[in-house]
């Protein structure tokens, strides 16, 4: 089996445990040392500090000093962990290998940096704001011979490099609309994300070979915090159950056409 989304999966289990614990003991130093635990698998999930650092921040009553060292000492003490093995492998704490990758070992349809360029560049907002959502499934039609119409063969729809849209594999985002500004939980909790996928969009690689934009995940939790926060509470209607069952069937026949 593959483990290229192993860290996504992993930084989400972890944001999802830190969130739990933000809305029921609030342990900082075990907050701190989840996100922490994050950075040493997803440096860009990692920015999800963001979020806590706001809502702590702003929030009342105040932290003392005591809580935000325990809060804040762990994350440090990560950094300090992920530069210390850069520096012990790669010889710089801020080198964690992408950039030693040779691309010429890859065949790369979308796209994608060399050695001598930067991983993260401004250059790279269009076509990943693109590819994050705007791209679509292909249909796959049967070409007929002459002027006959075309049909559509199974599995009916493709996906091409390197995904679909994070709008169709997941429309209930849609909902963000009806976000309830005033709740600073769900406002700090989009922000963070937004700033999450500012970084994400800037990146020089897309996902490679996937559904949606695997990398999303990174504040997805995040998001779905923001979604909890909506006008309309906790409590899901029928429409939006509807929409969640479409969603599913609709995710798995494209995972289908991709295997």
């Amino acid at each position: 089996p593959s483990t290229w989304s192993l860290p996504q999966a992993l930084s989400v289990a972890l944001m999802l445990m830190a969130i739990v614990e933000y809305d029921n003991q609030r342990r900082y130093w075990l907050i701190g040392a989840l996100v922490g635990a994050i950075l040493l698998s997803r440096p860009t999930a990692a920015l999800g500090i963001i979020f806590f650092v706001l809502i702590f921040w702003r929030g009342s009553p105040k932290l003392s000093f005591k809580n935000w060292l325990a809060l804040l000492a762990p994350f440090c003490l990560a950094i300090v962990l992920w530069g210390g093995y850069n520096q012990a492998r790669f010889g710089s704490p801020t080198e964690d290998g992408y950039r030693l990758v040779n691309n010429k070992d890859f065949i790369m349809e979308g796209p994608a940096y060399r050695q001598d360029d930067k991983i993260f560049s401004l250059r790279y907002l269009p076509v990943n704001i693109y590819n994050y959502f705007l791209s679509s499934p292909v249909p796959v039609f049967d070409r007929k011979p002459g002027l006959q119409p075309p049909t559509l063969n199974p599995p009916y729809l493709k996906i091409n490099y390197p995904g679909v849209s994070l709008f169709l594999v997941m429309p209930i985002l849609l909902w963000l609309y009806n976000l309830n500004w005033r709740n600073k939980e769900a406002r700090y909790a989009f922000l963070t994300s937004l700033i999450i996928l500012f970084v994400l969009l800037t990146y020089a690689w897309p996902g490679f070979r996937q559904v949606g934009p695997r990398y999303t995940q990174d504040f997805l939790p995040l998001i779905y915090l923001s979604l909890l926060q909506s006008k309309d509470g906790l409590i899901l209607k029928a429409k939006d159950k509807v929409l969640i069952i479409i969603s599913a069937i609709f995710n798995f026949m494209l995972y289908l056409a991709m295997i």
